[in-house]
Order: C-alpha cells, then sequence, then structure tokens
C-alpha cells in the first residue's frame, strides 16, 4: 500500500472520537484517499489485485448502492470493522493467492483475548460475531466474483456447517465437501 494512503473504513482516532453520532461517525469511516482510489482501478483488473482493494471496493458498493436501497448503517459499521481486522491482518495479499489458511489464522486471532484499542478490556470474538464475520467476508468475495465482476475466483469458497455432532465448527471447501458426500453416497 502506497505510503500515507488509508484504507477506506479507517479513520484516525480523533476524527472517530469527535464524530459524536453514526452518521458523522460513518462519515469518518469513509475516508477517501485519492492516491488509494486512482491505483484501485489498476488493483482491481484481476485477482492479482490486493485483498484490501476488493473488500474495500465491497464497502464502498453497501454504502453507495441505489437498487437495492444502501445497507443500514449500524451494519455497514459492523462490517467494515469485520472487514477492516482482515484487511489489517491480509490486506497487502494478493487476492489470488488468499488460501483457506489466511481465514483461519484470522479467525483464531480474533477469537483470543486482546486489549480493545480504546478502551483497554480484554475482548475476544464470541460465536455469533464470528458467523457475521465468515457472512460478511463470504459475502464480499462473491458479491467481488460475481456483480462485482472484480476477480475470476472466489477465494472463500468454502462450505460452513451449521453444526457439528461433536458441537465443534469447522470450514471447508466446498470441493471437499462435495468430495465427502459423494464418497458417502457410494
Amino acid at each position: 500500500m502506497p505510503r500515507g494512503a488509508r484504507y477506506v473504513g479507517s479513520a484516525s482516532a480523533e476524527s472517530l472520537a469527535q464524530a459524536r453520532c453514526l452518521p458523522h461517525r460513518l462519515a469518518a469511516l469513509f475516508v477517501r484517499n485519492e492516491e488509494i482510489f486512482g491505483r484501485t482501478a489498476d488493483g482491481l483488473a484481476g485477482d492479482r489485485g490486493p485483498v484490501w482493494a476488493v473488500l474495500n471496493a465491497r464497502l464502498q458498493y453497501l454504502k453507495t448502492r441505489v437498487e437495492p436501497e444502501p445497507v443500514a448503517p449500524s451494519t455497514l459499521e459492523m462490517r467494515a470493522y469485520v472487514i477492516n481486522s482482515f484487511i489489517a491482518m491480509h490486506g497487502d495479499v494478493a487476492v489470488r493467492d488468499l488460501t483457506d489458511s489466511h481465514f483461519q489464522r484470522w479467525l483464531h486471532a480474533m477469537k483470543q483475548e486482546r486489549p480493545h484499542p480504546k478502551t483497554g478490556k480484554k475482548v475476544k470474538w464470541g460465536r455469533s460475531t464470528v458467523r457475521l464475520a465468515i457472512k460478511a467476508l463470504r459475502g464480499a468475495f462473491k458479491w467481488a466474483r460475481g456483480p462485482g465482476k472484480l476477480v475470476s475466483v472466489n477465494p472463500l469458497d468454502i462450505h460452513v456447517p451449521s453444526s457439528d455432532s461433536l458441537g465443534v465448527r469447522v470450514a471447508m471447501l466446498n470441493a471437499e465437501y462435495n468430495a465427502m458426500v459423494g464418497f458417502a453416497r457410494r
């Protein structure tokens, strides 16, 4: 990422602290940087572009789409939070190099206790936040492959079972899932 550029959806602590109401917080979250958007057109030209460019394009789409209506401000804020946490860990990885292990490392890190950036209290993601994060990222890459036409392959095309007999949730590629079901039917 170019020096001095900011992710769409990130903002300085001062601008977020000054923004007391939700619309102003959202405006502070979606700071545009011309250097990023000047490079975005090249970065989104295929699977060689960085993950952050695709995810930022999705956030911008959710904010500005006409039909269906833009998502609710609180939904947009939560998706921006989830997406920015993934960008912070793996934003510079090329989309074509993104694997399920990147996704699993990110989820594992978010499930661990860590200090909250503002309050310093210990926080960690629970089951519902993890499900929301999976939904947000899968939706972003599904959009990027489909209507967004930004990538040719969805790097996170995974099947997440709703439950397991042991109570353990695992993620697997759709191809692995289909092979397993095919093997079971023999």
